[in-house]
């Protein structure tokens, strides 16, 4: 045994350092003395060919690890409880996910919606909008359907609409294939005490009996105030209604969480749309309409531009999974087009259609099919790793979704009003678009086609600056004499006046110094002799007592009157009283220009930008005048840099009686590339304007003077009146 030891300890030196070399410390490791902190045990920190080794040793160590998918099924039912819990006070759209990383959210009118990107993007948007394509979504307008039979919808509706609009019963409307648009007013009450603008629909096909359907889009700082007054109405109109027994009268539904609507804008919508939405033929049946629907839109892209459509027209489809072809790259149209495609352009230019309105989003249980039939989007996903070659699209087969949708089409000038009399700033801002409504849960999917496709994101703030661009108005916030324009006004006052306070003394302006009496709201109820409304409080919401003159009728009649108030006043309401009586309609409420206001449109004719609450007033002094006309022609004396017009103290402010007016809305725009704003003045006020005109024998018309509540002095600026 002796003679053996020395044999024995070689063999177990050499076992030692065999098994030594075979157990590779998986971890990296340094020396205890340099150790700041404890080892990471990380399996994917080390190498990859250590990772299992690393994986065995931690299990022979510390056991198998306990499994946590319980834990993460709590953890996701707790996160959607919390996510439900947020939305106690406001509610979200189904892109407020995607939004929220993207945009600046705000709340307001309900709901927490997109204001405006985190970066810089005025000017990206309005090439966006000019020359591509800008997305926006408009799933908060709200949506009520009215049902019943349709001489009573008709009956009703005209007592709260626009009479110098087309009525909802007109013939270019109730057949469906057009959306139209009117002013809707209280109960009897036109032309004063104003709720908002509306646009309609009819559903092309009857619902049985004899009835008819109609979708009313109305925005919804105005929603809950057009419900009421539409209930009130009916209340009132009750005993001339059809009454029935199985359908007693006109039946009002909330559609606000049944549909989605997306508003594409720009000269591209088109063509981003074509490359998104592919109808389908098979799934419907073979009937003829849908057919006929799917080749009129696979027509429109040989159109350079749609605004060679009729104003306003509907397409009514099917279409795939728009899931299937994610991402969609946009299209664009060949150069060559057959001659039985260009026959059937022509058509389609001079008569639309009437056999392409109709789409199953009309039927109730075909938008819930449509929602809880919804492919998950882990299925796709599995289909997606079967495909042969990675990457490619997903085929549509008969077990994949079918969506209907809705196509709006917006393509003159106007943008969606009811008139195409008030020209925009510039050929440039010609805006056109679409109008997609699709059913609820299909929001998400068609956004990120969108977003993908190439059409850039504008939320409320962006979508009021296009507005701005384009020289139209916005509701709510250049609408003064609505209850929604007087809610909005409060608060932007209370925030404004909040963040003026927060702010030292020494640090922030004195607006007594400067004489500005209301600097953080319009006070248009300032400018005329009110009275106090007793009924004003009845909704918790202020009725403003003046009110708005709108409509292209009215106001071209109010600018060719006499310069006298009593004359132009006499004239308006023998004209609104014709119209009315020739719908059978009866109205108690007078107009007083004395407590009428009109909208305007502000251009700086030299430096200078107009700002929100700016203050208008006339340039009564005729040196004033003349100086002004040397701006105009762009011949100042004495002047020579744009810093030294901006800082000279050009014009006095004038006296607070020659106030007439104020700008809600105002900007730099890039389409006339001077300052412009949107705004009201007293009807009494511009009839002075006229006046002034006439007896000084002014060349250049409509001059007024305007102050921001920043500024020591006035800018000059040309007035027009707004139709």
């Amino acid at each position: 045994m002796a003679a053996r030891i020395s044999e024995i300890k070689t063999l177990h030196a050499a076992i030692k350092s065999t098994s030594r070399t075979l157990d590779v410390e998986p971890f990296p490791s340094l020396l205890r003395g340099l150790r700041r902190r404890a080892a990471s045990h990380n399996l994917y920190r080390p190498a990859a060919r250590f990772r299992e080794m690393a994986s065995q040793k931690s299990i022979r160590l510390h056991g198998k690890q306990k499994s946590t998918r319980s834990w993460c099924q709590l953890k996701s039912k707790a996160v959607i409880k919390e996510l439900f819990t947020r939305q106690h006070n406001k509610k979200w759209l189904e892109t407020h996910l995607w939004h929220v990383k993207r945009m600046k959210m705000k709340n307001i009118w309900g709901y927490r919606l997109a204001a405006t990107s985190m970066l810089k993007s005025a000017r990206s948007i309005y090439r966006s909008f000019t020359r591509r394509c800008v997305v926006h979504d408009a799933s908060y307008i709200g949506c009520m359907q009215l049902e019943g039979y349709y001489e009573d919808i008709v009956r009703l509706l005209n007592t709260m609409s626009d009479p110098h609009l087309p009525s909802v019963g007109s013939a270019r409307y109730n057949r469906g294939d057009r959306v139209g648009y009117t002013h809707l007013y209280e109960y009897l009450s036109y032309p004063v005490k104003s709720i908002c603008p509306a646009s309609y629909v009819w559903n092309p096909k009857e619902i049985g009996n004899g009835r008819r359907m109609l979708w009313m889009w109305v925005h919804p700082s105005a929603y809950s105030e057009t419900m009421f007054f539409i209930k009130h109405a009916i209340e009132c109109e009750r005993p001339s209604l059809t009454a029935e027994i199985n359908y007693p009268d006109i039946q009002i539904s909330d559609l606000r969480d049944d549909i989605v609507r997306f508003e594409v804008t720009g000269p591209q919508s088109t063509a981003v749309l074509q490359s998104i939405l592919e109808p389908i033929e098979e799934a419907n049946g073979g009937q003829k309409q849908f057919s006929r629907s799917a080749q009129v839109w696979r027509d429109l892209q040989h159109l350079t531009s749609t605004q060679a459509l009729p104003p306003s027209v509907v397409i009514g489809m099917t279409i795939q999974d728009p899931r299937l072809k994610f991402p969609q790259k946009i299209m664009h149209a060949g150069d060559a087009v057959d001659s039985a495609t260009d026959a059937r352009i022509k058509e389609m230019i001079v008569s639309w259609p009437k056999d392409v309105s109709y789409a199953a989003i009309w039927e109730a249980t075909c938008r819930a099919s449509a929602y809880k039939t919804k492919t998950s989007e882990q299925s796709l996903r599995k289909r997606r790793e079967e495909n042969l070659l990675p990457g490619s699209k997903l085929a549509f087969t008969s077990e994949d979704n079918c969506v209907p949708i809705l196509l709006i089409h917006r393509g003159n000038a106007s943008y969606d009003r009811d008139s195409i009399s008030q020209p925009v700033l510039s050929s440039s801002a010609s805006v056109e678009g679409w109008t997609v409504i699709a059913p609820r849960g299909w929001g998400l999917p068609f956004w990120r086609s969108l977003v993908f496709t190439g059409a850039r994101v504008a939320g409320i703030e962006d979508y009021r600056d296009i507005h701005l661009q384009s020289g139209l108005d916005c509701f709510p916030y250049d609408v003064p004499g609505t209850r929604a324009f007087e809610d909005y006004a409060l608060k932007r006052k209370s925030e404004a006046e909040k963040a003026w306070l927060r702010k030292p003394s020494a640090k922030r302006l004195n607006y007594s110094k400067l004489g500005i009496e209301y600097p953080f709201e319009a006070a248009f109820d300032t400018l005329m002799q009110l009275e106090t409304n007793p009924t004003a409080n009845k909704l918790g919401k202020a009725r403003p007592s003046y009110s708005l003159l709108q409509g292209n009728t009215l106001v071209s009649l109010f600018m060719t009157s006499p310069t006298k108030k009593e004359e132009a006043e006499r004239r308006l309401r023998s004209k609104i009283e014709t119209t009315l009586s020739a719908r059978g309609i009866q109205s108690s409420s007078l107009l007083r220009l004395d407590q009428t206001l009109v909208k305007v449109q502000i251009r700086y004719i030299d430096c200078g930008t107009p700002r929100t609450n700016a203050i208008i007033y006339l340039l009564k002094k005729q040196e004033d005048y003349e100086l002004a006309c040397l701006f105009l022609r762009r011949r100042v004396p004495g002047i020579k840099t744009e810093e030294q017009v901006a800082n000279s103290k050009l014009f006095e402010v004038p006296a607070p009686s020659h106030r007439i007016g104020c700008i809600t809305s105002g900007e730099f725009s890039f389409s006339i590339g001077r300052g412009f704003g949107i705004g009201c003045c007293s009807a009494a006020g511009v009839k002075e304007l006229q006046q002034m005109d006439e007896s000084y024998q002014r060349r250049a018309k409509m001059l007024v003077l305007v102050r921001n509540t920043t500024d020591h002095g006035c800018r000059p600026a040309q007035l027009t009146v707004m139709q």
